[in-house]
């Protein structure tokens, strides 16, 4: 974990599959004087890896809430995740309503159903099919934990997160739960199926749904705009 001290209310920020605390570089100095924390979530980055966890949204929600007491983060803050930090956060905010100012989802994996989300991703790049789930990821993996620092997760980190989180693909049935103010950012330009899945779904009055000019990496690619959603 990080913390970037600022005069302004606290900003808890979540990464993605496959990343760590590094991936909001680029957003954290347009985020002004707001105190940013940024968190490795559970098996991911410098977080610890126990090899005994089924890394579940449990297992992930009580990280969470272990490294917040340790930093005594004072409630309530603004949560916001990136793609399946978006979905662990909405799960948190479900479960700790009254910790949460607002909630900002960015780039979340919108799936209606389990099938559909292996369908997707089986049908993405060749690249991400090998290091998600052919036999070549037993090889690949080893190399790129010795050349990338974003690789310092564990195959059972890695492979548990996918299965027990992102392939659960449960957070629209978790958009109904929220009860309080959520921003929820799609990229335009990400996967046509997140879209797709929401124009079947009747949004809360609390959600607001916001589409960028971006693909799936909206902090990273339009930095200034994510900053926007910060604002009240």
């Amino acid at each position: 974990m990080k913390v970037y001290s600022g005069k302004g209310e606290a900003v808890v920020l979540l990464h993605g599959f496959l990343a760590n605390k590094n991936y909001w570089i680029k957003l954290i100095p347009q985020l002004g004087d707001q105190t940013v924390i940024v968190l490795d979530l559970l098996g991911f980055g410098n977080a610890p890896k126990p090899k005994t966890s089924q890394y579940t949204y449990s297992s992930h929600i009580e990280h969470i809430q272990t490294q917040l007491k340790n930093l005594k983060i004072k409630s309530p803050f603004i949560l916001a995740g990136h793609s399946m930090g978006a979905v662990i956060a909405a799960r948190f905010a479900i479960q700790n309503p009254n910790n949460i100012k607002q909630l900002i989802l960015f780039n979340p994996p919108i799936y209606s159903s389990t099938s559909q989300a292996l369908g997707v991703l089986n049908d993405t790049s060749i690249l991400y099919r090998a290091i998600l789930n052919s036999k070549l990821r037993f090889v690949i993996w080893p190399i790129l934990r010795k050349v990338a620092p974003i690789s310092k997760h564990t195959r059972q980190s890695r492979e548990m997160t996918l299965q027990n989180v992102i392939l659960k693909a449960e957070f629209i049935q978790d958009l109904h739960k929220l009860n309080i103010p959520t921003k929820l950012v799609v990229g335009i330009h990400d996967r046509p199926v997140y879209l797709a899945n929401l124009t079947h779904v009747s949004l809360p009055k609390n959600i607001a749904l916001h589409t960028v000019d971006a693909g799936h990496h909206a902090p990273r690619q339009k930095p200034r705009v994510t900053a926007s959603f910060f604002t009240n």
